[in-house]
Protein backbone atom coordinates (compact mmCIF):
# COMPACT_ATOMS: atom_id res chain seq x y z
CA UNK A 1 0.00 0.00 0.00
CA UNK A 2 1.39 3.25 -0.91
CA UNK A 3 1.58 6.31 1.98
CA UNK A 4 0.65 9.70 1.15
CA UNK A 5 4.70 10.84 0.97
CA UNK A 6 4.53 8.87 -2.31
CA UNK A 7 2.12 11.13 -3.57
CA UNK A 8 3.73 14.86 -3.57
CA UNK A 9 0.87 16.88 -4.06
CA UNK A 10 -1.17 14.90 -1.28
CA UNK A 11 -2.10 16.19 2.21
CA UNK A 12 -1.70 14.04 4.99
CA UNK A 13 -4.60 13.50 7.41
CA UNK A 14 -4.45 16.46 10.23
CA UNK A 15 -1.80 18.52 7.95
CA UNK A 16 -1.34 22.01 8.41
CA UNK A 17 -2.45 23.81 5.19
CA UNK A 18 -0.41 27.24 4.73
CA UNK A 19 -1.84 30.16 3.15
CA UNK A 20 -0.39 31.42 0.32
CA UNK A 21 2.61 34.13 0.26
CA UNK A 22 0.68 37.24 0.04
CA UNK A 23 -1.67 36.88 2.98
CA UNK A 24 1.09 35.19 4.96
CA UNK A 25 2.68 38.36 4.64
CA UNK A 26 0.07 40.64 5.06
CA UNK A 27 -0.57 37.96 8.05
CA UNK A 28 3.07 38.86 9.38
CA UNK A 29 2.96 42.49 9.18
CA UNK A 30 -0.75 42.50 11.09
CA UNK A 31 1.31 40.58 13.68
CA UNK A 32 4.16 43.27 13.89
CA UNK A 33 1.38 45.75 14.15
CA UNK A 34 0.08 43.98 17.12
CA UNK A 35 3.06 43.58 18.29
CA UNK A 36 4.17 47.40 17.82
CA UNK A 37 0.84 48.37 19.55
CA UNK A 38 1.28 46.34 22.80
CA UNK A 39 4.97 47.82 23.56
CA UNK A 40 3.12 50.92 23.31
CA UNK A 41 0.75 50.52 25.38
CA UNK A 42 2.95 49.51 28.46
CA UNK A 43 5.59 52.40 27.55
CA UNK A 44 3.00 55.00 27.73
CA UNK A 45 1.69 53.03 30.90
CA UNK A 46 4.88 53.40 32.58
CA UNK A 47 5.42 57.37 31.84
CA UNK A 48 1.54 58.35 32.63
CA UNK A 49 1.72 55.96 35.87
CA UNK A 50 5.50 57.27 36.77
CA UNK A 51 4.56 61.03 36.13
CA UNK A 52 0.99 60.37 38.14
CA UNK A 53 3.07 59.04 41.27
CA UNK A 54 5.18 62.39 41.07
CA UNK A 55 1.36 64.13 41.01
CA UNK A 56 1.36 65.47 37.55
CA UNK A 57 -1.80 63.91 35.34
CA UNK A 58 -3.23 65.16 32.22
CA UNK A 59 -7.21 65.15 32.21
CA UNK A 60 -9.55 66.39 30.32
CA UNK A 61 -12.54 68.86 31.61
CA UNK A 62 -15.99 69.31 29.88
CA UNK A 63 -17.55 72.72 29.54
CA UNK A 64 -20.39 73.47 30.62
CA UNK A 65 -22.07 75.30 27.89
CA UNK A 66 -25.12 72.94 27.13
CA UNK A 67 -22.88 70.40 25.16
CA UNK A 68 -24.48 67.22 24.55
CA UNK A 69 -23.26 64.08 25.68
CA UNK A 70 -22.29 61.16 23.29
CA UNK A 71 -20.24 64.08 21.38
CA UNK A 72 -16.39 62.50 21.81
CA UNK A 73 -14.00 65.20 22.42
CA UNK A 74 -16.44 68.16 21.01
CA UNK A 75 -16.59 70.62 24.31
CA UNK A 76 -13.80 69.85 26.28
CA UNK A 77 -10.33 71.16 27.14
CA UNK A 78 -6.95 69.36 27.99
CA UNK A 79 -6.11 70.28 31.50
CA UNK A 80 -2.61 69.53 33.78
CA UNK A 81 -2.89 69.03 37.49
CA UNK A 82 0.70 69.33 39.35
CA UNK A 83 0.95 68.53 43.03
CA UNK A 84 -1.48 65.64 43.12
CA UNK A 85 -1.37 63.35 46.37
CA UNK A 86 -0.91 59.37 45.64
CA UNK A 87 -3.71 59.01 48.29
CA UNK A 88 -6.05 61.34 45.86
CA UNK A 89 -5.30 59.75 42.70
CA UNK A 90 -4.82 56.21 43.75
CA UNK A 91 -7.73 55.15 41.83
CA UNK A 92 -6.81 56.66 38.66
CA UNK A 93 -3.46 55.26 38.96
CA UNK A 94 -5.49 51.42 39.19
CA UNK A 95 -7.25 52.01 36.51
CA UNK A 96 -4.92 52.82 34.42
CA UNK A 97 -2.70 50.11 35.30
CA UNK A 98 -5.91 47.58 34.84
CA UNK A 99 -6.80 49.54 31.72
CA UNK A 100 -3.27 48.67 29.65
CA UNK A 101 -3.10 45.34 31.50
CA UNK A 102 -6.30 44.12 29.80
CA UNK A 103 -4.97 45.59 26.32
CA UNK A 104 -2.20 43.70 26.51
CA UNK A 105 -3.73 40.66 26.80
CA UNK A 106 -6.14 41.48 23.74
CA UNK A 107 -3.17 42.29 21.89
CA UNK A 108 -1.59 38.96 23.18
CA UNK A 109 -4.54 36.84 22.35
CA UNK A 110 -4.65 38.73 18.59
CA UNK A 111 -1.51 37.70 18.19
CA UNK A 112 -1.66 34.47 18.62
CA UNK A 113 -4.41 34.03 16.71
CA UNK A 114 -2.70 35.87 13.44
CA UNK A 115 0.63 33.78 14.48
CA UNK A 116 -1.06 30.72 13.90
CA UNK A 117 -2.72 31.71 10.87
CA UNK A 118 0.12 32.32 9.04
CA UNK A 119 1.34 29.03 10.15
CA UNK A 120 -2.10 27.46 8.73
CA UNK A 121 -3.12 26.40 11.96
CA UNK A 122 -5.91 29.63 13.21
CA UNK A 123 -7.71 27.25 15.76
CA UNK A 124 -4.77 27.31 18.00
CA UNK A 125 -5.61 26.06 21.74
CA UNK A 126 -7.30 29.10 23.57
CA UNK A 127 -10.13 28.07 25.80
CA UNK A 128 -13.15 29.37 24.30
CA UNK A 129 -14.60 30.00 28.30
CA UNK A 130 -11.37 31.93 28.60
CA UNK A 131 -12.29 34.36 26.37
CA UNK A 132 -15.45 34.75 26.67
CA UNK A 133 -14.70 35.79 30.42
CA UNK A 134 -11.87 38.08 29.59
CA UNK A 135 -15.02 39.64 27.15
CA UNK A 136 -17.25 39.94 30.12
CA UNK A 137 -14.42 41.53 32.49
CA UNK A 138 -13.59 44.11 29.00
CA UNK A 139 -17.12 45.01 29.06
CA UNK A 140 -17.72 45.33 32.72
CA UNK A 141 -14.36 47.38 33.48
CA UNK A 142 -14.69 49.49 30.55
CA UNK A 143 -18.15 50.60 31.85
CA UNK A 144 -17.18 50.79 35.64
CA UNK A 145 -13.58 52.57 35.03
CA UNK A 146 -15.35 55.90 33.30
CA UNK A 147 -17.34 56.22 36.13
CA UNK A 148 -14.55 56.06 38.88
CA UNK A 149 -12.58 58.38 37.15
CA UNK A 150 -15.27 61.01 36.59
CA UNK A 151 -15.56 60.48 40.52
CA UNK A 152 -11.65 61.23 40.89
CA UNK A 153 -11.32 63.88 38.35
CA UNK A 154 -12.61 66.51 40.73
CA UNK A 155 -10.55 65.48 43.71
CA UNK A 156 -7.55 65.41 42.12
CA UNK A 157 -8.37 68.99 40.42
CA UNK A 158 -9.01 70.22 43.91
CA UNK A 159 -6.01 68.78 45.18
CA UNK A 160 -4.27 70.78 42.17
CA UNK A 161 -6.21 73.34 43.11
CA UNK A 162 -7.44 73.90 39.30
CA UNK A 163 -10.47 75.78 39.20
CA UNK A 164 -11.80 76.62 35.78
CA UNK A 165 -14.86 78.33 35.11
CA UNK A 166 -17.48 77.00 32.85
CA UNK A 167 -15.42 73.41 32.80
CA UNK A 168 -16.64 70.21 34.71
CA UNK A 169 -14.09 66.90 35.11
CA UNK A 170 -17.23 65.15 36.79
CA UNK A 171 -18.36 62.19 34.16
CA UNK A 172 -20.33 62.39 31.08
CA UNK A 173 -20.69 58.87 28.62
CA UNK A 174 -18.67 59.49 25.22
CA UNK A 175 -18.30 57.60 22.08
CA UNK A 176 -15.26 56.69 22.94
CA UNK A 177 -16.09 55.06 26.00
CA UNK A 178 -18.93 53.37 23.87
CA UNK A 179 -16.63 52.10 21.59
CA UNK A 180 -14.01 51.12 23.96
CA UNK A 181 -17.10 48.58 26.00
CA UNK A 182 -17.71 47.21 22.16
CA UNK A 183 -13.93 46.74 21.07
CA UNK A 184 -12.67 44.12 23.30
CA UNK A 185 -15.78 41.52 23.17
CA UNK A 186 -16.21 42.17 18.97
CA UNK A 187 -12.13 41.42 19.08
CA UNK A 188 -13.03 38.49 21.29
CA UNK A 189 -15.51 37.09 19.43
CA UNK A 190 -13.90 37.24 16.51
CA UNK A 191 -10.62 34.97 18.18
CA UNK A 192 -13.21 32.90 19.39
CA UNK A 193 -14.67 31.55 16.43
CA UNK A 194 -11.39 31.86 14.92
CA UNK A 195 -10.02 29.39 17.21
CA UNK A 196 -13.15 26.87 18.22
CA UNK A 197 -12.57 24.62 15.34
CA UNK A 198 -14.55 20.86 15.37
CA UNK A 199 -12.14 18.49 15.98
CA UNK A 200 -12.75 15.26 13.84
CA UNK A 201 -11.02 11.81 13.70
CA UNK A 202 -8.55 11.11 11.18
CA UNK A 203 -8.59 7.91 9.81
CA UNK A 204 -6.39 6.41 12.00
CA UNK A 205 -8.97 7.30 14.67
CA UNK A 206 -7.13 9.96 16.56
CA UNK A 207 -8.77 13.24 17.10
CA UNK A 208 -7.10 15.83 15.21
CA UNK A 209 -7.84 19.64 15.25
CA UNK A 210 -8.70 21.75 12.22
Amino acid sequence: MRSAADHPGAVAPGARSRPGRPVRVLLGAAEVLFWGLAVLFFVVAVVVTALAFRGTILETGRTMDGTLPLVGGMGSVDVVFEGVPVAVSWPYIVVLVLGVIAWLLLMLLLIRVVHGARLGSARRRVPTRLLYAFAFVWSASSFVFPFVLGRVRPAMADAAGVAIPGVTFTYTMTMVDLLSVLAGPLAVVVVAVTTSGRRHRSPSGSQVAP
